[in-house]
């Protein structure tokens, strides 16, 4: 096992940095989409109770059916809300939230193996950290270029993302007919976007933090025992 471990120690640090990405990014697309207080404070301060036409006690109701249906795909969360078309819609939204959930879990296993693995030699703990910190300072840096395209080309990069996870134009609605755009007008995946967005550079920057921390303890501790 140890012998394995030290052959394929790159290897097992690049699927470990990988998988950990795709955690990281999954569970802060979670945290975002179900921070209630978020929709909230955005629905208040961009008075959307007006623009839709309700209370705001009956907006909030309408953004927790919505955060209750793609959490477990339930129908009857949103039928009293909102119209077919958006009703239809929200199915396929679901299927993309499920498969985001499903992803984060399977990552997670997959992290708990490879990081047992990366660390199951103590003699290379160090070195394995100074890999996964070069891998994600990489990736990281794609992802803030990739941030910084999305942002301001966001309209374009919204439509974009919708035909290519959506196979239907159900996602085209109308203002006039359709509540649900007019209570999640594009500034709203804007800025929810940009606090998913927030939480996983936050998540990255606390690992890359722990592990100079790591590797600063371990070569302390190195020259301790040689004096």
């Amino acid at each position: 096992m140890s012998i394995f471990c030290k052959k394929y120690a790159k290897l097992i640090t690049v699927l470990f940095s990988f998988s950990l990405i795709l955690f990281l990014l999954t569970l802060s697309i979670n945290i975002g989409s179900e921070d209630f207080n978020f929709y909230k404070n955005f629905s208040i301060e961009h008075n959307l109770k007006n623009q839709v036409g309700v209370s705001q006690d009956n907006l909030e109701k309408m953004y927790k059916s919505l955060q209750g249906q793609i959490k477990t795909g339930d129908e009857k969360e949103i039928k009293q809300y909102f119209n077919d078309r958006e009703v239809s819609h929200m199915k396929d939204v679901y299927k993309l939230f499920n498969l985001n959930r499903n992803i984060n879990r399977i990552m997670m296993v997959i992290v708990i193996i490879s990081s047992t693995l990366v660390y199951y030699n103590k003699e290379d703990k160090v070195q394995n950290s100074k890999y996964i910190i070069n891998y994600l300072l990489i990736i990281l840096v794609g992802f803030l270029i990739l941030g910084g395209i999305v942002y301001f080309n966001f309209e374009s990069s919204f439509i974009k993302f919708h035909e290519l996870f959506f196979n239907n134009d159900l996602w085209l609605l109308n203002p006039e007919t359709d509540i649900m755009i007019r209570m999640l007008p594009q500034e709203f995946f804007m800025s929810i976007a940009f606090k998913i967005f927030s939480i996983f550079i936050l998540f990255m920057g606390i690992v890359i933090a722990s592990l100079i921390i790591f590797i600063f303890v371990k070569k302390r501790g190195k020259r301790n025992v040689s004096v």
